[in-house]
């Protein structure tokens, strides 16, 4: 069977991962470490890769890379394939030493960026390997927060990224610190986990209704409802979790949502839940299914009344758009879910929500 093609386009960023076959050991030590960024830096000098920020850890890797040119296969592939060949011929084995194609996904927003750079500064923190991202030798936190860097790393357009928060005559480092010196929330760690469990079909432009208007955010929720083609759930622009826990706060202050369907009136609020859980969180009908405990048919007729009343209800569209709106004082990108009345309710990427959420979808159809 053919491989989907990988998105990529000159001047693309991309959050690039691949483990080791079994998840046998890649990185026993320094010397393999190194080995791996001098074949990074090769690729720098070919103009195939740009590394903006790296994170070695013993059985996989992550890189953000940036590729002027479209050339982030041909880049990694001759990454991967250096590092194999040196490291069986270090080893005295024989095979693969990575376990398939690496795994990419295009960061498009800086909401994106902001979740995955301490995602990947944060990674031997979590794994035990060090106490700080700072003291990682496989990480490039340690360039940054050292305002100190290896010709090969590229580093001019993250600089550019964190200076723009800087405050009055406060160093590089101490604003890095301030932005991306905390561990990732769970939140941030399902945004940036997830998009490469339901994979990103390249004509999809979900990830940029991060900092688009409300009226973008609805078009596109009801263009996705009239194009409805059965395709796999595109990329997760929200964890399904903020959207329980704000489905959950809209029903505790505004009470339900009753829509007028056939001849009897029933609660709009669950038929939101799951329709924006499958368009904006990737969730299949599968997935939703076993979230919420109920059938397939029962979550896959909830998403296909969800998208008929995008294209048939007004009143019912308003409730179920997105408001992206940006904090410039933190990494955050908060979420709104509006409807008619005073109340917003806002999901904030980056703020921790305070016990389990669960929405029980049982409502009369």
């Amino acid at each position: 069977m053919g491989q989907r093609q990988r998105f990529d386009r000159p001047g693309a960023r991309h959050h690039v991962v691949n483990r080791g076959i079994g998840k046998r050991l890649m990185f026993a030590g320094r010397r393999d470490r190194r080995h791996f960024l001098s074949q990074l830096a090769r690729a720098f000098r070919r103009n195939q890769l740009h590394v903006e920020l790296y994170s070695l850890m013993g059985n996989h890797f992550h890189l953000i890379v940036r590729t002027d040119e479209g050339t982030l296969s041909e880049g990694m592939r001759r990454v991967q394939n250096g590092f194999s060949r040196w490291f069986n011929r270090r080893n005295r084995r024989d095979g693969p030493l990575v376990r398939a194609r690496f795994r990419s996904r295009p960061i498009r927003s800086r909401g994106h960026l902001f979740a995955a750079i301490p995602y990947l500064d944060f990674n031997p923190v979590k794994a035990g390997l060090c106490g700080d991202p700072g003291e990682w030798e496989g990480g490039s936190a340690r360039h940054y927060l050292a305002d100190r860097y290896p010709a090969w790393l590229s580093v001019q357009r993250i600089r550019a990224i964190v200076a723009q928060h800087g405050r009055a005559n406060e160093p590089f480092e101490k604003t890095y610190r301030r932005l991306f010196g905390s561990a990732p929330t769970p939140r941030e760690t399902e945004l940036v986990e997830q998009g490469f469990r339901t994979g990103l079909p390249a004509d999809d432009d979900l990830d940029y209704l991060l900092e688009a208007p409300n009226e973008r955010a609805l078009r596109w929720i009801e263009a996705k409802a009239r194009n409805a083609d059965g395709r796999k759930p595109a990329c997760a622009l929200l964890p399904p979790s903020a959207l329980e826990a704000a489905v959950t706060g809209a029903i505790h202050d505004q009470g339900p949502l009753l829509i007028k369907r056939s001849r009897k009136a029933c609660d709009a609020w669950p038929l939101i839940l799951f329709g924006l859980q499958n368009a904006t969180a990737g969730m299949s009908c599968t997935a939703l299914a076993l979230r919420h405990v109920v059938s397939v048919s029962t979550a896959s007729r909830y998403v296909c009344v969800h998208r008929g009343l995008l294209r048939a209800n007004p009143d019912y569209a308003r409730p179920a758009g997105l408001s992206p709106r940006r904090r410039s004082s933190r990494r955050t990108t908060e979420y709104e879910c509006r409807r008619n009345s005073p109340h917003s309710v806002s999901l904030g990427i980056g703020t921790p929500v305070s016990g389990p959420h669960r929405f029980s979808a049982r409502a009369p159809l």
